[in-house]
């Protein structure tokens, strides 16, 4: 088992990472950034999965969950197996799919498939983010 504070740390890094996704998003459409914004976007959502999954991961490991292999992939499987993906009210198909994005994103330069991963990010992505934020948010009190 791992101390609290691990967990709260990495929570308190995805929230500040988090915000700065989510106030660069709100209110916008991604046809409103230009090319250069857009990469950044990616970037940020970049980071903005690998802290998210690197939380679920110390959590897991605080409440004693064990995990086995350490990737992303196996950490939301574990998630989902675990109930905690259920008790978040979040799909463990689209952090998976997150996941896979983030992947692609990182070996892709078809700029059709970059916009349509940023629709993604807006629409799909970042409100899952944000019920993971808002129930650590909860868990970390």
């Amino acid at each position: 088992m791992i101390e609290s504070s691990r967990w709260q740390q990495r929570f308190s890094n995805f929230t500040k990472s988090f915000m700065l996704l989510y106030s660069a998003l709100d209110g916008k459409q991604i046809d409103d950034f230009d090319d250069l914004q857009q990469e950044g976007l990616v970037r940020r959502f970049e980071y903005n999965f690998e802290l998210l999954w690197k939380t679920l991961r110390d959590y897991l490991e605080y409440q004693d969950v064990r995990i086995g292999i350490i990737s992303p992939k196996n950490v939301i499987k574990v998630a989902a197996a675990s109930n905690l993906l259920e008790l978040i009210g979040i799909s463990g198909e689209l952090l998976l799919d997150m996941a896979n994005s983030r992947n692609l994103l990182s070996h892709t330069y078809d700029g059709n498939e970059f916009k349509k991963i940023l629709m993604k990010l807006k629409k799909e992505y970042l409100p899952e983010m944000k019920k993971i934020h808002d129930y650590f948010a909860v868990q970390k009190k």
